[in-house]
Formats: structure tokens, C-alpha cells, sequence
């Protein structure tokens, strides 16, 4: 599953889930890649693979930038978010649970939406110079 967008400026950008064998994985990662001299990969996020796994994966241009969504396991892990993430409900990331309103009870896993934003890079510009 992909979906790929190019900004009027010229970069190209494509975000995927990778395709990965069921019974020898036991995390899915999602990755933005990106146009330039050479193309560049954004692992956005690794969560794990389960029988609620979501496939949901949207892209597109906002003038030179690339925002998106993806659906992801919400097990809150920063190893699962290698350049970060924000929760929008009380997460603790050292016991990796999810928490309701007033943080006493734990919540189970699900799917939920995460955004991002990718930044055009000065590599974009330079590359524009040339066209």
C-alpha cells in the first residue's frame, strides 16, 4: 500500500508500509521517501504487527511542505517513533500503556491516525536552481 504526491516546486515524495512476512516480523514499518539528488527514507514509525494492523495512509503538498496521516499501533514506544511522537491522551511511555482521563486506568492498544509534517529541505531548493 502507497501514496505518493509531488509540491509544485518539483520534489517527489512517496509514503509506504512495507511489506513484511507475518510469522518473521514483529513490527511493520512505515516509511515516507522523498525525491532529491538521491531519495531520501523517513522511517515514520515501526509498531507492531497484529490482527488490528490499520491501512490507512494519506499525502499530500501543503505549498513546499508534505503533511500526511497514517494508521499505526498506539502502544505507546519511543522506539516505535524514531523521531518522536505526541500523544493527544495520557500515555506512559515507560510502562508503554495508555492511559483514560485521570491516568488510573489502563487503556488496551488500538489503531489510531498519526499525523506528520515533512519540512521542504534546502536540498529541494538547490535542486530547483537547477530546473
Amino acid at each position: 500500500m502507497s501514496n505518493g504526491q509531488r509540491t509544485r516546486f518539483g520534489a517527489a515524495t512517496l509514503i509506504f508500509r512495507a511489506i513484511v512476512t507475518r510469522t518473521n516480523a514483529s513490527n511493520e514499518p512505515t516509511v515516507l521517501t522523498r525525491s532529491g539528488t538521491t531519495w531520501h527514507d523517513n522511517l515514520l514509525a515501526k509498531t507492531a504487527v497484529n490482527a488490528w494492523t490499520g491501512d490507512y495512509l494519506y499525502l499530500e503538498t501543503r505549498g513546499r511542505d508534505f503533511v500526511g496521516i497514517f494508521a499505526a499501533d498506539n502502544r505507546p514506544d519511543h522506539a516505535n517513533f524514531p523521531h518522536g511522537v505526541h500523544y493527544q491522551r495520557k500515555a506512559n511511555f515507560t510502562t508503554h500503556q495508555l492511559l483514560e482521563a485521570t491516568g488510573t486506568t489502563m487503556i488496551p492498544p488500538s489503531i489510531d491516525p498519526f499525523f506528520f509534517k515533512l519540512p521542504r529541505r534546502k536540498e529541494d531548493d538547490e535542486d530547483d536552481d537547477d530546473e
